[in-house]
């Protein structure tokens, strides 16, 4: 069981009529409360951005409230999208999956920074759908499969 201890601010007395939506006017009073929250933690982690840069580098934001565990990215070839006018390929490459960190390290630029990212070396271009898979801390994991395909 996960036990989580927080302190927020709360409004602890409030004075005038309100609005017509009966929201107050005036706080008198201001002070902290602390909460605490027990059971296991189930939510997912969120993705908020991907992006792919020019320097062959993938990133992306993700976050969730007891930490990341591990985040894949896999890249899968999209034959159909390849195929637009004007782009000739010779032979579709295979699908290759790599592991986005944190940690300063492997095109990663700020430890800590909560951007997941990974420098990709050795890999033709083309038209790819991704999926990311993210697990945080405790456990809990989601898929996202992302419907625009990069090149």
């Amino acid at each position: 069981m996960t036990v989580v201890k927080a302190a927020v601010n709360s409004i602890t007395g409030i004075v005038g009529a309100g609005n017509s939506d009966g929201i107050p006017k005036h706080i008198i009073k201001r002070g902290k409360v602390k909460v605490e929250v027990r059971g296991r933690d189930e939510t997912p982690p969120q993705i908020q951005w991907l992006q792919v840069s020019t320097n062959e580098r993938v990133e992306a934001r993700i976050y969730d409230g007891a930490g990341i565990g591990k985040v894949m990215l896999t890249f899968a070839p999209n034959e159909q999208k390849s195929t637009k006018r004007h782009v000739n390929w010779d032979d579709v490459p295979k699908g290759f999956s790599v592991e986005l960190v944190d940690n300063g390290l492997n095109g990663d630029a700020i430890e800590g920074d909560g951007i997941y990212s990974r420098k990709i070396k050795d890999k033709p271009s083309y038209f790819y759908d991704l999926k990311i898979e993210m697990v945080d801390a405790s456990g809990s994991g989601a898929k996202v499969d992302l419907t625009d395909a990069v090149f």
